[in-house]
């Protein structure tokens, strides 16, 4: 008998294998960054944040994530930072019975991340260090905009704009922002206004 849970388990079993062990995974993990965030079409957006299941499937990205970070070759600090920052966004509460976030958890990583200084711990050196570690933090930073609990996208804005302005004076993360931040503004944008519906 197959559930949803049940595959979700044996598919991250899988990957917390694979992803080790796989072939350049600066890229592996510069494509898993936009599962943390929120899908990008409309629709999509509205039914995935209504999903009951939507915090055990953005986990199951982290955890994978999480996974790839121990690759040999992805052996940098902004990448560790970014695995335990990625960790603590989405911690499960072990209490809960309705597998809800650790919101404790969550909302200390969001405030770990409001100095320039906690970004450039992410940014790295080169503009691929900052894709594999900084991408993937911001990308799981606008999921969080968007959650149920107004202290968590209280936190998660205040870290997005430490990001904004510790990316404007570093070369190498600029494109950060107009590839994966402007557009989660945008939809949000778009999701708020009401003119078109």
């Amino acid at each position: 008998d197959t559930t949803i849970d049940s595959a979700r388990e044996s598919i991250l079993a899988c990957l917390e294998t694979l992803l080790p062990r796989s072939g350049r995974p600066g890229q592996q993990a510069t494509r898993l960054a936009p599962l943390l965030g929120p899908p990008r079409r409309k629709r999509d957006a509205t039914s995935f944040f209504g999903a009951s299941d939507r915090h055990a499937a953005l986990r199951a990205v982290a955890t994978a994530y999480v996974a790839l970070a121990s690759h040999a070759d992805l052996q940098r600090d902004c990448i560790a930072v970014a695995s335990s920052t990625i960790s603590a966004l989405f911690k499960r509460d072990e209490d809960s019975i309705d597998d809800a976030p650790d919101y404790d958890a969550s909302a200390g990583a969001c405030a770990d991340l409001t100095t320039s200084d906690a970004w450039a711990a992410l940014f790295g050196d080169t503009r691929d260090d900052a894709r594999a570690a900084a991408a993937p933090v911001v990308h799981a930073l606008c999921s969080i905009m968007r959650d149920d609990d107004a202290t968590l996208r209280d936190a998660a804005a205040r870290s997005l704009r430490s990001f904004v302005k510790a990316a404007a004076a570093a070369d190498h993360v600029r494109d950060i922002c107009r590839d994966d931040l402007v557009p989660h503004v945008l939809d949000a944008l778009a999701l708020a206004d009401d003119s078109r519906r």
